[in-house]
């Protein structure tokens, strides 16, 4: 169903744009909108509030995710790289999620 509302963000690498691509793809049939608002502040924090479904991105910097990631797990949200492993601030690659559709998200960009 098309029923999640997915951010992401034009990394400026070549190889990180081919993959951004590839999940364009793979979001594509499943999402009601795709939202590009180049702010990894603003799109976590909307992660946070509930008003996107998630935020995946490469190539960011700490600063860039340091106060979404201390919202969106007291949300109720989760955060993890792209790959499912575990996250922290100075990991340059983010998926953030509502908790809820995180592994479904996990599972699209695996396939």
């Amino acid at each position: 169903t098309r029923d999640m509302v997915v951010a992401l963000d034009w990394p400026y690498s070549a190889k990180h744009r081919e993959t951004v691509t590839k999940w364009v793809d793979c979001f594509a049939p499943n999402v009601i909108q795709i939202k590009s608002r180049g702010s990894a502040v603003i799109d976590t924090a909307l992660v946070a509030s509930g008003e996107i479904d998630a935020y995946i991105q490469l190539g960011i910097k700490p600063w860039d995710t340091a106060a979404g990631s201390l919202f969106i797990p007291k949300c109720g949200g989760r955060i993890t790289t792209p790959e499912g492993s575990e996250w922290n601030i100075f990991n340059d690659r983010i998926l953030a999620t509502n908790g809820v559709l995180h592994d479904r998200i996990l599972d699209m960009i695996r396939e």
